[in-house]
C-alpha cells in the first residue's frame, strides 16, 4: 500500500500545467483535495499554494526519512482510512473515462493504453498520500479530519463517474474563488470560452 514511486512526484509538482497521463492523475486528485478543503475546511490560495511548495521540497530530496515518515502518519491507526484510499484508487480513472474535460481538451481520451494508465494511477497515489502527509504534519490534520476529508473526497469521486458535476466546474470555482491557476482550464477556455451554457448546466 505504501510503496511510492518518487518519480511521479515530478508529475504532480507540474501537474496544474500539462496533460500527460501522469499529470491527470495528479492535477484530477489535487483539484479533489483542493475543492474539498476549500469548501469545508476554508482553505483559500495561500494554504494551498503552501502544501504544492512542500511538494516542492519534497521532490527537492528536503525531507528526510520521509517514506518512513509517510507509512507512520497515514496509516490506519494515525491518519489515513485504507479502505477509503482504496476505494479512491480503485475508481480514480473512470473520472476521465466518464468526464469529458480532457478528452475535449486533447481531442482524445487521455488515457488510451496499460502505460497510460499505470502513470495516471501512480501520480494519483503519490498526489494523495503526499497531500494527507502534508496536511497531517504541517497543517495539523488528525485521523478525524483527515477522515472526513476522505470521505468528501470520496463522495466528489463518486459525483464525477457519475456525472453530477463536471471537472471544468471544479477548476473554475477554485480560480474564481482562490485565484488559482490550472493548465486544463486554460485550455478549455480558449477552446470554449465559458464553463456553463444559457440553461446554467455545464457545457
Amino acid at each position: 500500500m505504501y510503496q511510492l514511486n518518487w518519480g511521479a512526484i515530478r508529475a504532480a509538482q507540474a501537474a496544474r500545467t500539462m496533460h500527460r497521463p501522469d499529470n491527470i492523475g495528479a492535477v484530477v486528485t489535487l483539484l479533489i483535495f483542493y475543492k474539498n478543503l476549500h469548501d469545508h475546511f476554508l482553505y483559500g490560495k495561500p494554504k494551498m499554494d503552501g502544501i504544492m511548495n512542500w511538494f516542492g521540497k519534497i521532490q527537492n530530496g528536503k525531507w528526510t526519512g520521509l517514506t518512513e515518515q509517510i507509512i507512520d502518519k497515514t496509516n490506519d491507526a494515525n491518519g489515513m482510512d485504507p479502505n477509503m484510499y482504496h476505494d479512491y484508487m480503485h475508481r480514480v480513472v473512470k473520472i476521465v473515462e466518464r468526464d469529458d474535460t480532457y478528452k475535449r481538451i486533447l481531442g482524445r481520451p487521455p488515457v488510451r493504453k496499460s502505460e497510460d494508465k499505470k502513470r495516471y494511477l501512480e501520480a494519483a497515489e503519490v498526489t494523495y498520500k503526499l497531500t494527507s502527509f502534508i496536511l497531517c504534519t504541517k497543517y495539523k490534520f488528525g485521523k478525524r479530519k483527515l477522515n472526513l476529508l476522505q470521505a468528501y473526497v470520496k463522495n466528489d469521486m463518486w459525483a464525477l463517474i457519475e456525472g453530477n458535476c463536471k471537472l471544468t466546474e471544479f477548476f473554475w470555482m477554485l480560480h474564481t474563488e482562490c485565484r488559482l491557476e490550472f493548465g486544463a482550464l486554460d485550455g478549455w477556455m480558449k477552446r470554449y470560452g465559458k464553463i456553463y451554457g444559457e440553461d446554467g448546466m455545464p457545457i
